[in-house]
């Protein structure tokens, strides 16, 4: 299919369950307005033939190209397989406040208990001066790849809990954004870099192959823990 299963327009109480989805547009959408929305046991991937310059998501929040201020809330996704090792972007999960719309809050949205294989971008590619994200829980989830977010001069993004999940890039992952909790999370290829920028984050209780390094502001360190990983061999 073009795109997957969709939820648009305001739509409420849904639910998304155990589907096979390969796309060759984007995968589930969330669309403006939608809130109340359960999306659980499915299966999404893009089509091998799929333009490698795609990039949607996996699943997909976004708004409609409408002249509007908006929201997209109460959102549940638990116990999904999202792939994309297809696309250059690999997005599975996506953002986007379209040029026409005047303001969209992405809140009140759960990820827990799923498989993300491919990267995480947690920020609007195309209007990110439009965009908050905000009382955001990812957690208990596993993850191959990056997850990315940028600094609040870009976007602004708050009450973000990243808790307990197992993030498994080989390398570091960059914390641009502010005001975020990260905390009881397994990195087993590397470790977790605070940059330039992002200030008042909490960072507890994590689990990383080399220390964590801290350049931003304000920013809490509790309970780390620096495990390495046990050679290889017989």
């Amino acid at each position: 299919m073009v795109d997957g299963p969709q939820v648009i327009f305001g739509s409420r109480n849904a639910e998304i369950r155990d589907n096979v989805v390969f796309f060759t547009s984007t995968g589930i959408n969330i669309s403006e307005g939608s809130n109340h929305i359960r999306v659980s046991g499915n299966h999404v991937e893009p089509m091998p033939t799929l333009n490698k310059d795609a990039g949607g998501g996996c699943i997909f929040f976004r708004t409609e190209p409408q002249p509007l201020v908006t929201a997209i809330s109460d959102i549940v996704v638990t116990g999904n397989i999202f792939r994309d090792q297809t696309t250059r972007a690999k997005r599975t999960v996506g953002f986007q406040t379209r040029k026409e719309a005047v303001a969209c809050a992405y809140q009140g949205i759960t990820f827990t208990g799923n498989v993300f294989d491919g990267d995480l971008s947690f920020f609007d590619h195309t209007s990110p001066a439009k965009t908050t994200i905000r009382d955001i829980v990812f957690a208990d989830n596993i993850c191959e790849g990056d997850l990315a977010s940028v600094p609040e001069t870009i976007m602004q993004s708050s009450r973000v809990l990243i808790r307990g999940n197992i993030f498994r890039k080989s390398g570091d992952l960059a914390l641009h954004a502010s005001r975020w909790i990260w905390s009881a999370n397994s990195q087993t290829g590397g470790s977790l870099a605070i940059t330039a920028g992002a200030a008042a984050n909490v960072i507890q209780n994590n689990t990383t192959t080399a220390p964590i390094s801290d350049h931003g502001t304000a920013t809490v360190l509790a309970g780390n823990v620096v495990i390495k990983t046990p050679a290889v061999g017989p």
